[in-house]
């Protein structure tokens, strides 16, 4: 497979650059996948579409504000995503904005100062500082850390509260440097109807890390390789899932992440185990699901590995890889024809 056949043409204006209110007015697209049908409806109709006994899996991560602005020597101005600590006075980051050098500074409020270590092969960054001070700069001035398409230079889009939108209403435990954004439609008025209805709200945990949006830049898809991303499922979650298994319920995964850490945690018969780690599973076109029944998930950038899993989702047992990008792309001529809301902060679809 080529990276090249998971790009798409759409209206640079359906890019949401702000969410909607409330948040589940988000618009939902519902596809059933056999026989490949859908219909328009709204994320607060969700529970129409899911039944008694189904199990919704939420990621309960919460985004730190890891973008912040820093100076060089020379004065330039540059953007540092703080991507994480690797081990103390040591952390990954990329730069935007401005060349920089090993062996160079970078000057922070609080006249904190990290040298510039070495380009990793990744193409991050990796900054050395004194223990614990990237951390009260991230705590002090961090802004989350919204993807390049959100412009917020003008003074009207600055007054968009970020800090709180650009969150799940169940968020946690901090650690992702990117949202697990399918949750953001979610309201805890939504969730207690559905449970009233039945339907269980599962808890697991996913760091989104840089992985999960680094572009794929190789040619061909077997040359992409994911990067690590750190993931805990509990037992008291594997109980409920694989008892709501047994019984006939559905996993609904809400968002791409929680279909990655389930998939990670699931044995060959598809019985999911309690774990923590790290998972590298990128899941593409002719990947076979072990737990996941149905996925709750936004439009996705083109040739994006969300893109390629929702890809993978659509394409049943026997099917072709390209019929199961076809039926995606078919979905997503039709959002862009009723003008859909695409991306973070755009609008959804539930694949059933």
């Amino acid at each position: 497979m080529n990276t090249s056949e998971f790009a798409y043409p759409f209206p640079p204006e359906l890019i949401a650059q702000e969410p909607v209110e409330p948040r589940d007015a988000a618009r939902l697209l519902v596809c059933e996948r056999a026989p490949h049908r859908w219909v328009h409806s709204r994320v607060r109709e969700l529970g129409h579409f899911l039944r008694s006994g189904d199990c919704l899996v939420i990621n309960t991560t919460k985004v730190l504000p890891a973008r912040v602005m820093a100076k060089k020597p020379t004065g330039g101005r540059v953007e540092v995503l703080l991507l994480g600590e690797m081990r103390p006075g040591r952390w990954e980051a990329l730069i935007y904005g401005g060349k920089v050098r090993p062996g160079g500074a970078l000057l922070f409020p609080d006249d904190i100062q990290t040298q510039v270590v070495e380009r990793r092969l990744t193409g991050s960054w990796l900054l050395a500082c004194q223990n614990g001070e990237l951390r009260t700069l991230i705590e002090r001035y961090g802004q989350p850390p919204l993807p390049p398409y959100i412009d917020r230079t003008s003074v009207r889009e600055r007054t968009i509260n970020d800090r709180e939108r650009y969150q799940t209403v169940y968020a946690q435990e901090p650690g992702s440097v990117a949202a697990p954004t399918a949750g953001f439609h979610l309201t805890e008025t939504l969730l207690r109807r559905l449970e009233i209805q039945g339907i269980q709200v599962v808890k697991i945990l996913l760091h989104v890390g840089w992985g999960t949006f680094r572009p794929l830049r190789a040619a061909a898809l077997q040359e992409h390789q994911m990067l690590p991303e750190r993931y805990r499922v509990s037992a008291e979650a594997a109980q409920a899932l694989n008892i709501a298994r047994r019984r006939g319920g559905r996993v609904v995964a809400v968002g791409t992440s929680v279909v990655r850490a389930l998939e990670t945690v699931a044995d060959a018969e598809g019985t999911i185990q309690q774990g923590e780690g790290e998972s590298q599973l990128f899941i593409t076109p002719g990947y076979r699901f072990r737990v996941v029944d149905a996925l709750m998930t936004n439009f996705h950038t083109p040739r994006s590995t969300p893109l390629l899993l929702a890809c993978a989702f659509l394409c049943p047992s026997g099917d072709s890889w390209q019929e199961g990008r076809d039926r995606l792309f078919a979905l997503y001529r039709d959002a862009i024809a009723y003008r859909y809301r695409f991306f973070s902060y755009g609008d959804a679809m539930l694949l059933l």
